[in-house]
C-alpha cells in the first residue's frame, strides 16, 4: 500500500505487538479495529461519489451524532462497490469477484473474531487464528486502496 491509512496502521501495529506477546484476544480486537477503519475510509469516499443510492445512504449513516453499525455500513459499501464494478467504474481486476473473495471475507472474519474476543464470552483465540488475520490484512488494505484510487479517477 503506497499510502497506508495512519489510523489503521496504528491499530495494526498494536495487533502485531499483541500477537508477539501471545495476547491473541487483544490482537484480533485491534485487527478488527484496523479493518473497520478501512471500511469507514471506503464508506466516506463512496459517500462523496455518485453511486446511487449508496452514496446518499452512507452520507446519512456517517453523519455526526448517529453512529451506525459497522455491519450495516459494510453492506452499503459492498453493494456500492459491486454497483460501481457493474457500471465499469472499477477495472475488471477489482470487480465483484474480488470484492466478494478478497474484501468481504477478510472483513467478516476479522469482525467475527473481534466480536468473539471483545465480549466477555471467555472464548479462547488461538495463535493461528490471530496470525491468519494479520497475514490477510495487507491484501485487504491493498484491495481497498486500489478501489479508492480507481473511484477517485472515475467516480466523480
Amino acid at each position: 500500500v503506497a499510502s497506508p491509512d495512519a489510523i489503521a496502521l496504528g491499530y495494526l501495529i498494536e495487533a502485531v505487538g499483541a500477537w508477539k506477546t501471545a495476547l491473541y484476544r487483544a490482537s484480533v480486537v485491534m485487527l478488527g479495529c484496523a479493518c473497520e477503519r478501512i471500511i469507514l475510509v471506503l464508506a466516506e469516499h463512496v459517500s462523496q461519489v455518485d453511486v446511487s443510492p449508496y452514496s446518499a445512504n452512507l452520507a446519512k449513516m456517517l453523519a455526526p451524532g448517529k453512529p451506525s453499525n459497522i455491519s450495516d455500513v459494510f453492506t452499503q459499501v459492498r453493494d456500492a462497490l459491486v454497483t460501481a464494478a457493474e457500471e465499469k467504474r472499477l477495472p475488471r481486476e477489482l470487480g465483484s469477484d474480488v470484492i466478494d473473495r478478497r474484501l468481504t471475507p477478510i472483513f467478516e472474519r476479522a469482525r467475527r473474531l473481534r466480536n468473539k474476543s471483545g465480549h466477555p464470552s471467555g472464548d479462547e483465540i488461538h495463535a493461528e487464528e490471530a496470525e491468519a488475520g494479520l497475514l490477510l490484512f495487507p491484501d485487504f488494505h491493498e484491495v481497498a486502496s486500489r478501489i479508492l484510487v480507481e473511484l477517485g479517477r472515475k467516480g466523480r
